[in-house]
């Protein structure tokens, strides 16, 4: 949908953005609505240099360690989750097969 069919429909159809509210209910003060995404503002560590500063490369390292152990117990995690998957089939295949001989 290219922005010229988007604006067409607005012009004809009447879209408008409208805001949930204006005042308070409360108060009457006015309510002031951000557009930004809150998250849009946060920053990542992706872009970030360390300096020569020994704090700061001992914090850094911090970081990295704590990301790494996420990361570690995320796999831990998922393999088990998998392990427990596979030896519940094992255990519903064998208790079949038991239940089967038992009624033959």
């Amino acid at each position: 949908m290219t922005t010229q069919a988007q604006s067409n429909f607005e012009e004809e159809e009447g879209a408008v953005k409208s805001l949930p509210f204006g005042k308070f209910f409360s108060t009457n003060d006015p309510v002031i609505f951000k557009t930004q995404n809150r998250f849009e503002g946060k920053s990542n560590y992706h872009y970030y240099y360390p300096t020569t500063d020994l704090q700061e490369q001992s914090l850094e390292k911090i970081w990295f360690e704590n990301m790494n152990r996420k990361v570690a117990e995320k796999r831990r995690d998922e393999e088990m989750h998998e392990q427990v998957k596979e030896w519940s089939e094992a255990k519903e295949r064998l208790s079949v097969e038991i239940t089967r001989k038992q009624e033959t």
